[in-house]
């Protein structure tokens, strides 16, 4: 995955050298009448793609005939979002928009030519080296409020997050998660399952990718950190959400109390709290304005070139119809260029 990479000084002369040319649209002659809503249609696409490249984070793909890319979010989950333009290649057949995994919509009909090519400069950078690194945490937000979950046998409360990963990064491993804990009372005998579940639809899958178990008794009575490492979470893909998910296993009626912050400002982005009161096998609804006290802690590996390429523009040519008087093509340019994959 392609991630975003602020704008060096060179890179700025390269935008601004181009920035103009987000509404620029050129075509070797002037359309007869009888094609003037096809380019009409065919401009109003390019335009849209051109808009939407414009705050890219990344890249996923650029082919001749589809480009996939994340943009900053949209649909309110606090996560960036996944669009991606496409089309079959066979004259005829519409140019489409997915946004994340939702059925495609059609933005252009009877399309007979597209072409998407990135505009690309190098500079060198210096290797990436992290041995183990905290690739995401939530701990005192300004503003925030710390309060205290207890864990029960149906009580139970989970942190789906994503990994914040270097630039160039092709995989990751989770090796540690760090909580805040302490004993729930007098009697010590619950025992904690501590687990890393992989996510769906934003909430944990009860498919449980590692499991720890951390006995009630080995708390203190106040709060403090718990550290929990896993050795099989590996090979992970930089886009992967997982959820850090705490319940009990066994013991008395509770097992302890975990630490969230409630209504910091800002609070996590791309990291979310969860309860269930069923011992895991439903989730409340995302709760954005609250988050688990939590670091996780790994390694990752990175694709290191000696010199570095960065995107800070993409050409995009549409056409309408047989006639290529319909063509229309506009260089969109990227405010914050993003760095290109090995």
């Amino acid at each position: 995955m392609i991630e975003l990479l602020a704008a060096l000084p060179a890179v700025a002369l390269i935008v601004g050298a181009i920035g103009g040319s987000v509404v620029f649209v050129t075509r070797s002659a002037s359309p007869p009448a009888s094609e003037g809503p096809r380019t009409y249609d065919a401009t109003t696409a390019t335009r849209r793609i051109a808009t939407d490249l414009a705050n890219t984070l990344g890249f996923y793909e650029i082919t001749p005939t589809a480009i996939e890319f994340r943009v900053p979010d949209r649909t309110g989950n606090k996560r960036a979002d996944v669009l991606r333009y496409a089309w079959s290649g066979v004259a005829g057949d519409p140019l489409t928009l997915t946004l994340n995994q939702q059925p495609p919509e059609t933005i252009l009909d009877n399309v007979h030519h597209l072409a998407f090519a990135s505009e690309t400069m190098s500079d060198v950078l210096e290797p990436l080296d992290e041995e183990l690194a905290v690739i995401a945490y939530h701990d005192h937000a300004p503003d925030g409020h710390t309060h205290d979950h207890t864990i029960e046998l149906t009580e139970w409360c989970a942190e789906c997050f994503q990994a914040d990963l270097p630039l160039g990064t092709t995989s990751w491993s989770l090796k540690r998660v760090r909580f805040v804990g302490k004993r729930e009372g007098d009697d010590v005998s619950g025992v904690l399952d501590v687990r890393i579940e992989s996510e769906s639809l934003g909430k944990p899958s009860g498919i449980a990718l590692e499991a720890r178990s951390v006995k009630e008794a080995s708390l203190d009575k106040n709060p403090g950190w718990v550290d929990v490492d896993f050795t099989s979470l590996n090979d992970l893909h930089p886009a992967d959400v997982v959820c850090l998910v705490i319940g009990q296993s066994g013991g008395g009626n509770k097992a302890g109390k975990v630490s969230y912050e409630h209504g910091g400002s800002p609070m996590t982005a791309d990291a979310d709290w969860l309860t269930s009161d069923d011992g895991g096998s439903s989730w409340s609804s995302i709760v954005n304005d609250k988050d688990m006290r939590f670091y996780a802690l790994g390694s990752y590996d990175t694709w290191v070139p000696t010199a570095t390429t960065y995107i800070v523009g993409v050409r995009i040519e549409a056409q309408a119809g047989p006639s290529a008087a319909t063509r229309a093509v506009r260089l969109a340019s990227i405010l914050n260029p993003v760095e290109t994959g090995p």
